[in-house]
């Protein structure tokens, strides 16, 4: 489950960076971008909760 969650947030970071180094972005790039990677974390961040230790 963390391993596709890192993954899947790489793959975000590196197509907004390839986005914003080729001069090419937007407004809504910028939305959807931030839209999966907060879906993405949604899903991630509840089993990443369950191995932290209090």
């Amino acid at each position: 489950m963390l391993l596709w969650e890192r993954f899947l947030l790489l793959v975000l970071a590196v197509i907004t960076a390839a986005v914003v180094v080729t001069g090419a972005v937007t407004l809504w790039q910028i939305v959807v971008l931030s839209i999966v990677s907060s879906a993405v974390l949604a899903i991630g961040v509840p089993p990443t909760q369950t191995l932290v230790l209090d």
